[in-house]
């Protein structure tokens, strides 16, 4: 059973890296962008 949701865990923990990434060089350069306005 542990193995099992071992499993799930990595599979969802990668999901959620792929899910992170885009929103995070998105911040930055939201960041980047107000700083340079402000």
């Amino acid at each position: 059973v542990s193995r099992k949701i071992d499993q799930v865990y990595s599979f969802r923990k990668k999901q959620l890296n792929e899910w992170c990434k885009p929103i995070n060089s998105y911040v930055v350069v939201i960041d980047m962008w107000t700083e340079k306005y402000s």
